[in-house]
């Protein structure tokens, strides 16, 4: 069951960004026409094809910042750790629990 909801939430999540790519989208496009459709308007119609919308202010934010027809950004701060940093760390984990692990089997010998 547990399974399944994160399955379903999975599914719903990846809607929503759908939701979001065309809204922006077409808003950008709608901006480029002398009488296209407002923030407000792209919100509406795009409710009523996914039945879920992004915010007018972020549809308006991403493409005012020409991030039009991209996923939306994750919530938090940036990670600020380096990425050879970082592969260093699971190198060194991974050998931690090679270590461990030949400690556990030795011991029961």
């Amino acid at each position: 069951a547990k399974q399944q909801t994160r399955v379903d939430d999975k599914k719903l999540k990846e809607h929503a960004v759908r939701a979001h790519k065309r809204a922006t989208s077409l808003y950008a496009e709608e901006k480029k026409k002398t009488n296209g459709l407002s923030a407000p308007a792209v919100m509406k119609a795009v409710r009523l094809e996914f039945g879920v919308a992004p915010s007018e202010s972020s549809i308006k934010k991403y493409v005012r910042e020409g991030r039009a027809g991209e996923s939306p950004s994750k919530l938090g701060r940036t990670g600020s750790i380096e990425e050879s940093t970082f592969k260093t760390l699971c190198t060194g984990f991974e050998s931690y629990i090679r270590i461990q692990k030949q400690r556990k089997s030795s011991f029961w010998c």
